[in-house]
């Protein structure tokens, strides 16, 4: 299935304005558009310039593959965790609330469960 992977300039500025981190990597595919912090491409792709022939969205660069792309998607604050992840979270800190763990602690964790080689642990946050 072809992915058009591309860089939202628009989410760039608002979280500059803001102070906000919002995922701005787009990847799209013909059912789906979803946001990411960091991606992955495992196999060829083609970076591709078409001003006379932009994306829907307006995007005139972008990376098109049809190999696999993994994404990573970071938090900003303890809201943004889905309740399902926290479950993960609190599970391998051994805490009982997810403010235990620091946003940067669990930002290191999806970072460490993204790279190939490593196993990243959580620990408590210093009080």
């Amino acid at each position: 299935m072809k992915k058009y992977v591309h860089v939202n300039q628009h989410i760039i500025k608002r979280n500059r304005k803001t102070g906000e981190r919002e995922p701005v990597i787009s990847v799209k595919t013909y059912k789906s558009n979803n946001y990411s912090h960091e991606v992955y491409i495992d196999g060829p792709c083609w970076v591709r310039y078409t001003p006379d022939n932009p994306l829907s969205c307006g995007a005139t660069v972008y990376i098109l593959t049809e190999a696999e792309v993994q994404m990573t998607r970071y938090f900003s604050s303890y809201e943004d965790i889905p309740e399902s992840f926290a479950d993960v979270i609190l599970s391998h800190a051994n805490v009982k609330k997810i403010t235990d763990v620091s946003i940067e602690d669990i930002n290191g964790f999806i970072a460490g469960m993204s790279a190939m080689d490593t196993r990243p642990t959580l620990k408590q946050k210093e009080k």
